[in-house]
């Protein structure tokens, strides 16, 4: 049976907003600091008074919400020019910091072709690197386009707004906990599974204690080895996430290695994906690791 919020979301996602609008109002009504329910009634008034009434309510509960912030700066920020106001005092003499300025870009001219090269080359390997291993979208820029993705049949199918389509098969009905301590994470960037955002890896016992075990992600795949003759005992998942929503995700940026966490949702036994002519373009499965819809994030403070 579908909560309350997963109404309110189906109706906005039929662009049904006065159904939503009265679902929300009573899910709030019920509980006022219900930052979700916030946040999604954002998308359903069309004021931007009205959008930055619930925003403030957001960052009210939660001063961090990524997704809130990101909101409420488009709609402070002004449309079209702004005439600047004229200008009554001298005219000032350039400063020493445009002086400095002015000579360092000077000398950057002379510099020889093969520096600025190399320079580029060192920008294209620390993009590289945060790209593949860091938690972080870069502001957004490398999100999935969540507004693009269709969900139906309660995650048994994902479309987009290209025609591609890919189906789910779970492999049970219930919800999975996995509880423990972080020792990785990084963002997904798998282009035919663009909703797959995470790799995660969450350990308990001596798999967590790095001087008992060492671990090792790669390729969406974990390896471990022991550091002393005993078999480790404990619990070792390395999730491939599919978040339910843009505020799971959000919620999965914060998270570092490290941090206790405890993530629930469907355990995924395989996804296939199909393009507007309905090719079948591959499948992705596990094999040993976790792939799963998560519905639930909770950071240990």
């Amino acid at each position: 049976m579908k909560t309350p919020l997963s109404q309110a979301v189906a109706a906005i996602k039929a662009k049904d907003f006065p159904a939503a609008r009265k679902i929300l109002a009573a899910i709030l009504k019920q509980n006022p600091k219900n930052e979700q329910a916030w946040l999604f009634l954002t998308l359903c008034v069309d004021d931007p008074q009205q959008k930055r009434d619930c925003l403030q309510q957001v960052l009210a509960i939660n001063p961090h919400n990524e997704h809130a912030l990101r909101a409420m700066k488009k709609l402070s920020t002004p449309v079209g020019p702004v005439a600047a106001p004229p200008s009554t005092s001298r005219k000032k003499q350039p400063s020493r910091f445009f002086n400095f300025l002015d000579l360092l870009i000077g000398l950057l001219f002379k510099l020889p072709t093969q520096f600025y090269f190399l320079f580029f080359v060192f920008l294209l390997i620390i993009g590289g690197v945060a790209y593949t291993k860091l938690n972080t979208d870069f502001f957004g820029l490398t999100s999935p386009d969540f507004a693009a993705l269709t969900v139906v049949n309660q995650h048994g199918k994902i479309l987009d707004d290209q025609g591609a389509s890919w189906e789910v098969t779970y492999e049970k009905t219930s919800d999975t906990i996995f509880q423990g301590s972080v020792r990785h994470v990084s963002v997904n960037h798998v282009n035919k599974f663009p909703f797959i955002t995470h790799d995660i890896l969450v350990t308990t016992g001596d798999f967590a204690d790095p001087d008992l075990v060492s671990t090792t992600v790669a390729n969406h795949r974990f390896y471990w080895q022991s550091l002393n003759q005993n078999y480790p005992q404990g619990t070792i998942n390395l999730l491939h996430i599919v978040p339910e929503n843009e505020v799971i995700y959000q919620q999965l940026l914060k998270i570092r290695s490290g941090d206790s966490i405890t993530i629930s949702g469907r355990e995924i036994l395989r996804i296939d994906a199909f393009d507007a002519q309905k090719k079948n373009l591959g499948w992705w499965k596990d094999d040993g690791c976790n792939t799963t819809l998560v519905k639930e994030v909770i950071l240990e403070q």
